[in-house]
């Protein structure tokens, strides 16, 4: 199944939240459950949780980047 990633609406489950934010299912399950930083729109089924893009890309840009910091002169 295709999901156009530009609709005003779009909305990811895990997997696909993952892929959109460019990092690992356990690692975005770990933001979710762990520390609690991304918190779900919404739940599929009453179990699999899901986001909208307006919600990813505000975690996004709240992250940090992956790496050492760059030496500042």
């Amino acid at each position: 199944m295709q999901i156009d990633l530009d609709a005003p609406g779009a909305v990811f489950d895990l997997p696909g939240a993952a892929a959109y934010l460019g990092m690992t299912v356990r690692a975005l399950k770990w933001h979710v459950y762990a520390k609690r930083d991304l918190i779900p729109n919404g739940r599929a089924g009453d179990l699999h949780p899901c986001f909208t893009r307006e919600t990813l890309d505000a975690f996004a840009a709240t992250r940090r980047r992956a790496g050492r910091p760059t030496k500042r002169t």
